[in-house]
């Protein structure tokens, strides 16, 4: 959808603009993992078990792999390269940053549960409304906690951790409940332990912001009015966020 796109605003802010299809890496539905990028692993896929990657997985190796490409271009410093991603894709760049340090920043947006959002809180999108709605998102694994999100060894803000220190840009909508901003921006203050390690105050704000207050930190954070989407306003924050991390 173009509209989700300000390519022509980030250009003007300095910024250039990289994107793929994820459904080319993997497509998004259900057939036992039997497409896209799968096929290309058949020792992995032969001894797949409860923990063999998902379809959220494939996708943070395909933003990884973009990556391989981009520190190959000479018009891009490989340095300062952000990494953004939108509801599931949001959960996906989570992931990918968690194990690619080559992202200097980290943007999620709307990710909401098996993203950002704390599933431990139960509210809007569950650990088992994921795992009926989306089998072949997560491992097998995962379906040991659909309505038994209280028995996770661990919850979001561990995810959020891996990314430390890099700047991690959490932003979220107040029309999309379902991603649970609430429980986004609680994530986000859990995950400040681990910023603090490296000497930085992690999420600078005591309580959740009004809606379209940006707060800039280290762990910054964004609500915007209005529902589940990419919009000029986030775009405008995104571009704010990395001026003040991306460009030192």
């Amino acid at each position: 959808d173009a509209k989700k796109w300000s390519i022509d605003y980030a250009l003007s802010r300095g910024y250039g603009v990289v994107t793929a299809y994820y459904g080319d890496i993997d497509p998004d539905f259900d057939d036992g993992w039997k497409n896209g990028v799968h096929a290309l692993f058949s020792e992995i896929e032969k001894a797949r078990d409860g923990s063999t990657w998902g379809s959220l997985a494939a996708w943070a190796w395909g933003m990884s792999c973009a990556m391989d490409y981009l520190e190959q271009e000479s018009l891009v410093d490989p340095k300062r390269v952000a990494l953004q991603g939108f509801s599931r894709l949001g959960k996906a760049s989570l992931w990918a940053a968690a194990n690619d340090p080559r992202f200097a920043v980290v943007i999620s947006q709307n990710s909401g549960a098996g993203g950002a959002a704390l599933n431990k809180r139960i509210y809007g999108e569950t650990v088992g409304r994921l795992n009926d709605s989306f089998p072949h998102w997560f491992c097998d694994h995962f379906n040991r906690y659909s309505r038994r999100e209280k028995d996770l060894p661990f919850d979001s803000h561990c995810l959020l951790a891996l990314c430390a220190p890099r700047p991690l840009l959490i932003t979220s909508a107040t029309g999309d409940q379902w991603a649970d901003p609430k429980g986004e921006f609680l994530a986000g203050k859990e995950a400040s332990a681990a910023y603090q390690l490296f000497g930085f105050p992690g999420l600078e704000a005591k309580e959740l912001p009004p809606p379209m207050q940006f707060v800039p930190g280290r762990i910054g954070y964004f609500l915007r009015t209005g529902p589940h989407d990419t919009t000029f306003e986030d775009w405008k924050v995104y571009c704010d966020f990395c001026d003040l991390h991306a460009t030192k």
